[in-house]
């Protein structure tokens, strides 16, 4: 008898700490976004490479984006790296963070590209700016094999032999967005860090619906005629063409500042995708029309554009308002504001090229 109480004692204490360490838990949760949770990765700053585990290998799960508490998020992504050498680039993505959730009404899930300690003063600028929700983080060190592949295999095929401080593994990624998230992610918006936001983002999400069936992704065009000048040999050869032209006709090139990428449109469209595996098109292309680009993905999206406009939905540009202005020189001068130009209520400001952003713009060019 005595012994069977004793058991049962000891039953009830083990089930009342029980009980306790699980309150703690969900009381925690509550109180730190930047729990070990399935699809967060934790960081130490004690310790920074205690991490729970390296993308893509976690289970990360729900239709287009992760569900917690039977809430849907919308996901963003911020290229991070190697922020300790460059300062500007932390103020820049503390501003854009803080006007991003100033003016947010989204649930959304953040993903941050970069090394581990980036990822980490990314981490303190989001707890700062009171962000709770899902922190996700690519690291640099880890990006599957097969995807680094196919961003060689571009690169070589756009740059051939030449090197630009744009030719970065990280600023292909955005090519191929669709091949290493999960399946279940089926919208992502990419954005540069030196951005401010002056709207909500959740209007730039709806321009999704905008879509056709055929475009796989959205970007603003370049507001200063850098293609004009990158396709300066076929153009001389070529009079008439619309390659380098400014809006609305023009096939002026984009600026991937911000892009909007239809992940599941992406995984399936043939044409888009046979650029990615069939690099001798992408070699074909850059003989054909001359290519002398060194921007990253963009020229990538520009070149391919040429041939197949309907894989791209041309974002406002008062989604994508770019202030730099180091093309205004030579004989650019008087065509500049044709490509500059930006009518209407500006939604995103984008400092590229470092230029200061200073105070909100009011725009100057129709949209088409």
């Amino acid at each position: 008898m005595r012994k069977c109480m004793k058991i049962q004692y000891v039953s009830l204490i083990l089930g009342t700490i029980g009980l306790l360490a699980l309150c703690m838990k969900l009381l925690a949760k509550q109180t730190d976004p930047f729990l070990s949770i399935k699809y967060h990765y934790q960081y130490d700053e004690d310790n920074p490479e205690r991490r729970v585990q390296h993308w893509p290998h976690h289970n990360y799960s729900s239709v287009a984006s992760h569900k917690d508490e039977n809430v849907f998020h919308f996901h963003v992504m911020f290229i991070y790296s190697l922020v300790s050498k460059k300062a500007y680039v932390k103020e820049s993505f503390d501003a854009c963070v803080s006007t991003l959730l100033n003016h947010s009404s989204l649930p959304l899930a953040i993903h941050i590209v970069g090394d581990i300690e980036s990822f980490g003063l990314a981490s303190k600028t989001l707890k700062a700016a009171s962000f709770y929700g899902p922190v996700i983080h690519h690291d640099t060190e880890s990006f599957p094999e097969d995807v680094q592949t196919v961003i060689s295999s571009v690169r070589g095929a756009v740059y051939q032999k030449k090197k630009s401080k744009f030719s970065d593994t990280i600023f292909f990624l955005s090519m191929v967005m669709h091949r290493f998230l999960p399946s279940s992610v089926s919208k992502l918006i990419l954005f540069d860090v030196d951005i401010v936001f002056q709207s909500d983002v959740k209007d730039l999400f709806s321009l999704f619906d905008d879509f056709n069936e055929k475009n796989v992704m959205g970007l603003a065009r370049e507001n200063q005629p850098v293609y004009r000048n990158v396709f300066w040999e076929y153009r001389k050869k070529n009079p008439g063409t619309r390659i380098g032209e400014p809006p609305p006709t023009g096939l002026t090139g984009f600026n991937s500042g911000v892009v909007l990428l239809d992940l599941d449109k992406m995984r399936r469209s043939k044409v888009y995708n046979v650029y990615l595996d069939e690099v001798r098109m992408l070699s074909s292309l850059v003989q054909k029309y001359e290519f002398q680009g060194n921007l990253g993905d963009q020229d990538l999206f520009t070149l391919i554009s040429i041939e197949n406009e309907e894989l791209f939905y041309v974002l406002p540009c008062r989604w994508n308002r770019q202030l730099c202005t180091w093309w205004r020189r030579d004989e650019y001068v008087e065509i500049f504001d044709l490509y500059y130009a930006c009518e209407g209520p500006i939604h995103l400001l984008h400092g590229n090229c470092k230029t200061d952003i200073g105070l909100p713009l009011k725009g100057t060019r129709k949209e088409n």
